[in-house]
């Protein structure tokens, strides 16, 4: 395959988010552990060590109908790295994310280079690694990501803004034309897990050099939907949501995963409607979420507006016209000749199958 093959054959990605929803995919890292890697090892490793394997997920997201394709190298970084006694394979390891992406795609998607925080132990400790050498090592990685040849940077999961800041603004230093997209992680409480809240969060976002921002992983869509509302106060740039399965909901003395796929595609579709534009799935989240999240943006007419579409049209906007059906409806002629008629509510189904509302509505019929 000609590397012009394997070039983005779509139009730039903020001029897309401009007139539509975009989708991302899901999760990689929950995808690598089901089949078979064991987390003692680096996932970002399985790059060079299992090329196939990453290959296999991307493509199975694009089959999900993912229009964007994240690269395996979240934890591609010098700090991470380290605990694996790979730093001398940091370049090699992101170069192989993107490629392995851009193969996957052959050109039918947008390609983006993750970039996660430094790990637990140092986001928000400046005392045990400074700024200048946290902004040295994302300098570092993102290097290798342009060089690579994303469309796009997108910076997951931080919960220390100031981190965050200095990830993006080293991206600008490098590549000031290559869209960053930043979005924060939030815990149950809506808050980051340095005590920032929502406003706060807003107005470090706002004030980023990111073209979007957003929200990732964190407790669930529905707790991150709210926050998004909030957030949506404060920020002009177009919103990204891509939240991850949640945490598990206790009802009548039960454990209840909420997280299917079906959830997924209401709780997008919410999402939505509060002005989200670049959406997705985090940890947790498969290909069926991606392919319900598909049918849920399909569901949502696009203004074309960064806001979110809130404003429905007035009724006297449309012309409507009555027409008299040629023949009338045994319903229609009842009520015509004064009959009683009997009415039946079918509720509508989970998800987009309507066989069991159609099956529903054939018994009623055949009964009279």
């Amino acid at each position: 395959m000609s590397e012009h093959a394997l070039e983005t054959q779509k139009p730039p990605l903020l001029e897309e988010l401009t007139k539509r929803v975009v989708l991302t995919d899901g999760a990689l890292a929950t995808l690598i552990y089901h089949k078979g890697v064991y987390i003692n090892q680096s996932f970002e490793n399985i790059n060079l060590s299992r090329p196939h394997l990453v290959k296999n997920i991307h493509q199975e997201y694009l089959r999900a109908g993912a229009e964007l394709l994240e690269t395996n190298t979240f934890g591609a970084n010098a700090f991470k790295l380290a605990k694996h006694g790979l730093v001398d394979k940091k370049r090699e390891i992101n170069l192989a994310g993107v490629r392995l992406a851009r193969e996957a795609a052959s050109g039918d998607a947008w390609i983006a280079g993750m970039v996660g925080p430094p790990g637990q132990e140092l986001e928000g400790h400046f005392d045990k690694a400074s700024e200048e050498q946290v902004t040295e090592v994302y300098r570092e990685q993102i290097e290798y990501l342009i060089e690579g040849g994303v469309d796009a940077l997108f910076f997951e999961s931080f919960s220390h803004l100031p981190t965050l800041r200095l990830a993006v603004e080293a991206a600008k230093s490098i590549a000031p034309e290559t869209p960053c997209v930043a979005m924060v992680h939030v815990w149950e409480d809506g808050k980051t897990s340095f005590g920032d809240d929502a406003k706060a969060i807003g107005e470090a976002l706002e004030a980023l050099p990111a073209e979007v921002v957003g929200l990732n992983d964190g407790p669930g869509p529905a707790q991150l939907n709210k926050i998004l509302e909030v957030l949506g106060q404060h920020v002009t740039k177009p919103l990204a949501l891509m939240p991850g399965a949640g945490l598990p909901l206790y009802h009548d003395d039960r454990f209840l995963n909420m997280a299917t796929p079906e959830y997924f595609m209401e709780l997008l579709r919410q999402g939505i409607m509060k002005g989200a534009r670049l959406v997705g799935g985090s940890s947790g989240c498969h290909p069926e979420h991606i392919r319900a999240i598909s049918g849920s943006i399909k569901m949502v007419k696009n203004p074309g507006e960064s806001g979110p579409i809130t404003e429905a049209k007035r009724a006297d906007d449309y012309q409507v016209q009555i027409k008299e059906a040629a023949t009338p409806s045994l319903f229609q002629k009842k009520l015509q000749e004064g009959r009683f008629a009997v009415s039946v509510e079918i509720d509508p189904p989970v998800g987009t199958d309507a066989t069991s509302s159609l099956e529903a509505a054939r018994v009623c019929a055949e009964s009279g």
